[in-house]
């Protein structure tokens, strides 16, 4: 058995100090969020947060595409409301590379899109 364990975690290892896990370095909600998010849930879910408090949503599933403002207050507090007057709150988390949305119905993760 501990001939199995050992390469196991030989490449865990590996896989890990090569980054194939890295999920950014953590990064301020604030400035972080300025960016254009694909969701890892469902690629035609697009948000994008430009400077200003500005943004644009597409998803492709649902048939939207409309633009929102956003404020955020304290550390990952994000309130949007959009173009047809309709509201979310969500608490956020960011990364170089990730955004994480958690509200009610819980998280998905986005990735920077390129």
């Amino acid at each position: 058995m501990k001939f199995i364990i050992a390469p196991l975690l030989t490449t865990a290892l590996f896989l890990v100090s090569c980054g194939l896990f890295n999920e950014g370095d953590p990064v301020d909600a604030k400035t972080g969020i300025t960016a254009k998010w694909q969701s890892d849930v469902d690629p035609g879910r697009i948000m994008e947060f430009k400077g200003g408090g500005k943004g644009h949503y597409t998803s492709s599933n649902a048939d939207i595409d409309q633009g929102f403002s956003y404020a955020i207050s304290g550390d990952d507090n994000l309130k949007i409301t959009f173009q047809n007057g309709e509201q979310m709150k969500l608490e956020v988390r960011t990364t170089t590379l990730y955004l994480w949305v958690t509200n009610e119905q819980g998280t998905e993760r986005f990735h920077k899109y390129e």
